[in-house]
């Protein structure tokens, strides 16, 4: 049987239609289901057809851009959406992903809103959220497991940053990592970004605002651009270089690393 659900998280509410309950969620989802008071809605349609047949995970046709619309075909699913009216329509064969398609929709909205997807964990402090990015193995799971007891972990695999009015804040969502989904729907004001090594002693530079800029684009996560949203995005990451304090940290598994932290952020 086939039901509409709600999603939301970082601000934006998803009205899913034709999902398939036991198939089609899952545990990834906890925290993140129902309906919110946001403003930013966006109906999702899912149609099926016995004949489309799933690609390889790198699948992925060359987006179709009219103005304000996309078109474009991936691995698990054909996509249109709107991005006026917020309307999306999807074709997939039996069952959908939708862990990737919650994926690709947040990381489309978030860059055409001043905001991005970035492969980081987060956690909430007393002084707001501090955010580490970097590549995989470089820490972001085991600094979230370094967490203390005032902390909560965000995620520790995705967080969503987008500026709120002047602000930039970081969200959690519902795509984790090693650690599962942590359930705890929320975000606040981004205190700083660090881009992790591990390493065998603490250390610390910060940097300077090209150098983020470059980062950024490393770490975030994106797809299905265009010379306009290539623009978009690159004064979106100007105005986060500006606005937010970033660094690289060298760091190892020391209880000191909140203490070396503050000193460098507080």
């Amino acid at each position: 049987m086939l039901s509409t659900i709600g999603i939301n998280f970082a601000g934006i509410q998803y009205k899913i239609e034709g999902i398939d309950l036991k198939e089609e969620t899952g545990q990834f989802l906890d925290g993140f289901m129902g309906f919110s008071d946001s403003d930013v809605v966006y109906t999702v349609k899912i149609n099926r057809n016995a004949s489309w047949q799933i690609k390889d995970s790198e699948f992925q046709t060359l987006p179709e851009w009219n103005k304000d619309t996309l078109k474009i075909g991936l691995s698990f699913c054909d996509v249109e959406i709107d991005f006026v009216r917020r309307n999306v329509f999807v074709l997939t064969g039996k069952y959908i992903g939708l862990f990737g398609l919650l994926r690709f929709l947040s990381a489309m909205h978030l860059v055409r809103n001043n905001g991005f997807l970035l492969h980081a964990s987060s956690l909430t402090t007393v002084k707001g959220v501090y955010v580490f990015s970097g590549v995989s193995e470089s820490g972001k799971t085991t600094i979230a497991r370094m967490a203390e007891e005032n902390m909560r972990v965000l995620t520790d695999e995705t967080t969503a940053i987008f500026k709120n009015q002047s602000v930039f804040e970081a969200h959690a969502t519902p795509f984790a990592g090693e650690l599962g989904n942590l359930g705890f729907n929320s975000g606040s004001k981004l205190k700083a970004l660090f881009f992790i090594r591990k390493d065998n002693s603490f250390w610390h530079r910060r940097l300077e605002k090209q150098e983020v800029v470059k980062e950024l684009f490393r770490n975030a996560i994106f797809t299905a651009l265009d010379q306009k949203i290539i623009e978009t995005v690159f004064n979106t990451f100007i105005s986060f270089a500006e606005n937010v304090s970033c660094y690289e940290l060298g760091f190892n598994r020391s209880k000191d690393l909140w203490r070396y932290i503050d000193g460098i952020a507080g």
